[in-house]
């Protein structure tokens, strides 16, 4: 899957990294949340939409801010945070 993504992405196929995404679906609990936080462009190929169904999982999802949280953020991580 790493390569198929890497492939897509070198031929502008792919704009987004979905490969987060899947090992989070994958490495949740069952009847767990999954939250994806972050912009995503385009469609994601290649989501495992049997393993949301199949585990009962919630996926939430939210835009993140990064121009005004980035720089707070990487403040903290020094600091343990």
């Amino acid at each position: 899957m790493h390569a198929y993504d890497q492939v897509k992405q070198q031929l502008r196929l792919q704009t987004d990294r979905p490969t987060a995404v899947r090992q989070a679906i994958h490495a949740c609990r069952k009847a767990g949340t999954v939250f994806i936080l972050g912009v995503f462009a385009d469609a994601v190929d290649k989501f495992p939409l049997g393993a949301v169904i199949n585990k009962g999982l919630t996926v939430r999802t939210a835009q993140q801010h990064g121009q005004r949280y980035i720089p707070m953020l990487l403040d903290r991580l020094p600091a343990g945070n």
